[in-house]
């Protein structure tokens, strides 16, 4: 089956409307050229024309990570490359007395695709009521597992909400996300 410009462009705008639940659902079934027979030109064609349609990726994500929402629908699935699964390994929600010694816990983080992963571990101090920084010296914020935190001082309950970023070193680099908000009471 032969496609003109006009069908390219209405199969982009289908492929846009159905992104979303295929990006959401991990779902990499849809590929265009599995259903249809296109020459690479005709590929190329589709490419430009879903761009043109959702706009550039770095428009909605400076890192990029749009990209692969592009690469499911006209790669095959071991060549496109899939996110990160962000695991915590501890509550999702704790708490700790003020100077209790805690730890923020990644471990069983994995990339679907093999790739290698990096971490980091960042305070997230607008969500949370807690108005100073917790450090995590002497470890830096890219382990996997920090394990010596200390809980700051507090007179009443306060929250200190963290972020985990877990990245994989495939192409385009594909992040996820994961919090962790303690409580730290008075001791």
């Amino acid at each position: 089956m032969k496609l003109t410009n006009k069908e390219i462009e209405l199969v982009a705008v289908l492929l846009d409307l159905a992104s979303e639940e295929f990006s959401n659902n991990g779902c990499n079934d849809f590929c265009i050229d599995r259903h249809i027979e296109m020459t690479p030109e005709e590929k190329k064609v589709l490419d430009l024309s879903i761009h043109e349609t959702i706009g550039n990726p770095e428009d909605h994500d400076p890192e990029g990570n749009h990209d692969y929402q592009m690469d499911w629908c006209l790669m095959s699935y071991e060549e496109a490359n899939h996110p990160p699964v962000a695991k915590i390994n501890q509550p999702a929600e704790f708490s700790v007395k003020s100077g209790e010694i805690f730890k923020l816990d990644a471990d069983g983080s994995y990339d679907p695709d093999g790739d290698a992963l990096s971490y980091w571990w960042f305070q997230y101090p607008e969500a949370g009521t807690y108005e100073g920084i917790v450090n995590f010296r002497p470890f830096a914020e890219n382990l996997y597992n920090i394990h010596t935190i200390r809980a700051p001082e507090v007179e009443s309950p306060q929250t200190v909400h963290f972020i985990l970023k877990v990245t994989d070193k495939g192409t385009p680099a594909l992040s996820r996300y994961k919090r962790v908000i303690v409580t730290i009471v008075p001791d």
